[in-house]
């Protein structure tokens, strides 16, 4: 049975740019209320002046205190909570001898445990709630230079995966994106090569919301993955060429800033 966004309230975080923006703007469309959560405050308020129902919320999710002024707001605000589209992520591209202990915490509390803690805790106040994440496609082939983000993903699949098997309804969608024509990725490093293939973000967020409605666990936006994942189970070779692939441009990367 195909979900309705109409009318329903819905938590987008990750809302003031890339596919959160754009999941803002195509459930504004259908009058669904709506709260956008971001730590980027400039980009909240012109998302607010650009869709003025919307309500916002500036926080930094990898902050203690975040999860306990969401709920707040929500208690103070509204009386249920229909969806929440946990977006909000972060990567760096660099060798894995540069990652140190400080930025392995980082990625993780933001891309790991402020999601679970959000989607765990917005479910037991709302037991209705769908929560729909925004994964990776890192998450099955990670890439060079992506290997904290990587292992994020990868351990938000693992517990998806587990949190299936023990559900008895289907409340749960992860959605893997390949790289995106956003911000996201030029925020990772200075001047990096965008992984190959890329999509806009107005794609993805179109097939995500369809993927919702239709209840689909494992939602990718990019066809040419979904059909390359597939391939690889039986041309065990398509993985390991892509990856060479991106390990060139990796370590041509690597060389161009060693010469700056």
């Amino acid at each position: 049975m195909n979900k309705s966004f109409a009318n329903s309230f819905v938590l987008v975080s990750g809302a003031a740019s890339g596919i959160g923006r754009e999941l803002v703007q195509q459930l504004y469309l259908v009058q669904a209320k709506i709260l956008a959560v971001d730590i980027d405050a400039d980009g909240l308020k012109g998302l607010k002046a650009q869709l003025p129902e919307i309500e916002i919320l500036t926080l930094d999710l990898a902050k203690e205190k975040a999860l306990e002024e969401i709920t707040f707001w929500l208690a103070q605000n509204w009386k249920q909570l229909d969806y929440c589209f946990a977006n909000a992520g972060k990567a760096y591209y660099e060798p894995f001898e540069k990652q140190g202990l400080n930025k392995i915490e980082e990625l993780f509390h933001l891309n790991v445990f402020a999601v679970l803690e959000l989607g765990i805790v917005l479910r037991q106040k709302f037991p209705s709630l769908y929560l729909t994440i925004t994964c990776s496609a890192m998450a099955y082939w990670p890439l060079p230079g992506y290997g904290i983000y990587s292992a994020t993903k990868s351990s938000l699949l693992a517990w998806a995966q587990a949190a299936w098997l023990e559900s008895d309804e289907q409340w749960l969608s992860l959605a893997f994106p390949i790289a995106t024509q956003s911000k996201f990725f030029d925020r990772a490093g200075q001047g990096i090569p965008r992984p190959f293939p890329s999509q806009k973000a107005e794609q993805v967020a179109d097939k995500i919301l369809r993927g919702v409605k239709k209840n689909q666990k494992k939602i990718f936006p990019s066809t040419l993955f979904r059909v390359l994942l597939c391939l690889n189970r039986y041309l065990l070779i398509i993985k390991p060429i892509y990856q060479y692939y991106e390990l060139r441009k990796f370590k041509k990367w690597i060389k161009k800033q060693s010469n700056s």
